[in-house]
């Protein structure tokens, strides 16, 4: 079964606060989606300042919500001020 990682970070902290970042435990594809939607859902409010910013964001919620597993390895998300992530943990064949 193949896991994948999911990940936020900020790429810029607020004003005031040390940059943050998180990462879940490897799981299967669905599972490690859904908890990055439930973080971006959650968060929403916090990280969007703006509508234009709460609109980019949801706008990733929804595509996040209807992606299929990636071929590449990863799938990236670049906001404004976040980064979040699903990645396939390569087995270790050695």
């Amino acid at each position: 079964m193949t896991l994948w990682i999911a990940s936020w970070s900020q790429t810029r902290p607020m004003p005031g606060k040390a940059a943050a970042a998180g990462s879940w435990r490897p799981a299967p594809w669905s599972q490690a989606r859904r908890v990055l939607v439930e973080q971006l859902q959650r968060n929403l409010g916090l990280w969007a300042r703006d509508a234009r910013m709460r609109g980019e964001y949801r706008a990733a919620i929804d595509l996040l919500q209807q992606s299929a597993e990636p071929r590449n390895g990863a799938l990236i998300f670049e906001l404004r001020d976040h980064v979040v992530s699903l990645t396939r943990l390569e087995a270790n064949h050695g």
